[in-house]
């Protein structure tokens, strides 16, 4: 069994290459200046997200902003302020799109 065994120590590896890929994605997101302009996942700011949708152009911007915000207020009602706080996230960044 020279080459066809299992190999532990890539699968090992490329657990390790991911884990630093996420890292490094996740440093860069929060460092750049689009993730500043963010809002905190406030009922408030969640409204003016909403305001801010209703007044845009119909568009697949637009359309995909509101299937995030739907799905924001779907798991908020449940009580899954992690999900809904994820979906309204990408809410934003669909309406920042162009």
């Amino acid at each position: 069994m020279a080459g066809g065994g299992y190999q532990p120590r890539k699968l090992a590896t490329r657990r390790f290459h991911s884990r630093e890929f996420a890292a490094a994605t996740f440093s860069a997101f929060a460092l750049s200046p689009a993730s500043a302009a963010m809002l905190k996942c406030t009922s408030a700011n969640m409204a003016k997200t909403t305001t801010a949708m209703n007044a845009m152009q119909d568009g697949p911007a637009k359309m995909e902003m509101g299937k995030h915000i739907a799905l924001a207020n779907a798991d908020l009602s449940k009580g899954n302020m992690r999900g809904g706080c994820m979906h309204y996230m990408l809410a934003q960044k669909a309406g920042m799109m162009k």
